[in-house]
């Protein structure tokens, strides 16, 4: 991604046997073909961070383990507020022990709870869109309209093309029972040893046409333009063929209050096919993965469909997308500070 020249990058894996084959031959030479350009891994030689010896200096942090932030506590007065520190909770107080405690911050308090819990936890300490925050009988500290907004979250419609080579789903059962397991225990390598992506593609679907790259000149590639950013991704999972997830990012939903109490889950709406924009995006990378796949076949690896739309028509498409849609965890962007387009509430 960081590469300015690269439209695609196919990830190397170490891997031994049939699935370095795959890996390395087949999927490369089929993105080959439909003019996917290969850019080798740009972090191999990355250099890396020496592990030092644990340090002997005196403590310098307290991990609170069994302990649920509240809410971040500020000092309002004549100028902007401040933050004072955090009010926190035991979650397994017994009988006699404190059951609230406060973090006092010297300089500064970090919230890391997620694009889900993190604008939960600043609307229900008076950080929000103040309309909401009045809402639910929380007083504003800070009118932040973007805190809860704006959220993105990628779309997996996965095509589905697995290999006849490969092994069959295993139950729990049979797992116990298969010789690979075996082997894994004994040597720590073979199937279940393997990456569970060993390579992906990353590209601009502005660049495709029928599922296959145009052709192009160099600022189509220069990574430094917005326009050249990828806004797709398809990972050919060697267990279960082209199995691609495929990102869309411009339809955006909220995250709202479901009530002031800590303990109920906020509203979340992840507004999938809001912008059209995404459904063609979709479209095109199913179209691509077709194509990809059919390139693996022709190499004379043997895969069968398992889910694909009806035909390219669009409508089965669209039709396919909705039916197969997924997502992955990959929530984001629901705390921006500073407003910055239309929000979503």
């Amino acid at each position: 991604m960081s590469n300015s020249r690269s439209i695609a990058r196919l990830l190397n894996s170490r891997s031994n046997g049939l699935l370095s084959r795959i890996s390395r031959a087949s999927v490369k030479s089929a993105a080959s073909a439909l003019n996917t350009p290969f850019v080798p891994d740009i972090d191999v030689n990355a250099p890396t961070v020496p592990s030092s010896p644990r340090s002997t200096s005196p403590q310098i942090a307290t991990i609170a383990t069994n302990t649920i932030a509240i809410r971040v506590v500020f000092h309002v007065g004549e100028q902007n507020p401040r933050v004072n520190g955090m009010e926190m909770r035991n979650a397994n107080a017994r009988n006699g022990q404190p059951g609230t405690y406060f973090a006092k911050a010297r300089r500064e308090v970090v919230i890391c709870c997620g694009a889900l819990v993190a604008p939960h936890l600043l609307m229900l300490s008076g950080i929000g869109l103040q309309e909401h925050l009045k809402k639910h009988g929380i007083t504003t500290i800070v009118h932040s309209p973007d805190v809860g907004c704006n959220l993105i979250m990628s779309i997996f419609p996965n095509v589905v093309h697995p290999s006849s080579r490969l092994p069959p789903r295993l139950n729990q059962k049979a797992l116990g029972r298969h010789p690979r397991t075996l082997r894994y225990l004994l040597s720590k390598r073979n199937l279940f040893s393997s990456p569970f992506v060993h390579m992906a593609i990353f590209l601009p679907t502005r660049l495709l046409s029928s599922g296959t790259i145009i052709p192009h000149t160099p600022s189509d590639l220069e990574i430094s333009n917005p326009a050249n950013v990828p806004d797709m991704e398809i990972n050919p999972i060697t267990v279960s063929g082209v199995n691609g997830p495929i990102r869309g990012y411009r339809s955006v939903g909220p995250v709202r209050l479901a009530s002031a109490d800590l303990y109920e889950r906020p509203n979340v709406d992840l507004n999938f096919f809001d912008n059209p924009e995404d459904l063609q995006v979709l479209r095109n990378g199913v179209k691509l993965a077709m194509r990809l796949a059919e390139q693996i076949r022709e190499q004379e690896y043997p895969m069968t469909d398992l889910h694909l739309p009806k035909s390219e028509n669009d409508d089965d498409i669209d039709e396919f997308v909705r039916k197969q849609e997924r997502t992955t965890y990959h929530y984001a962007c629901a705390c921006r500070m500073v407003h910055w387009r239309k929000t979503v509430w």
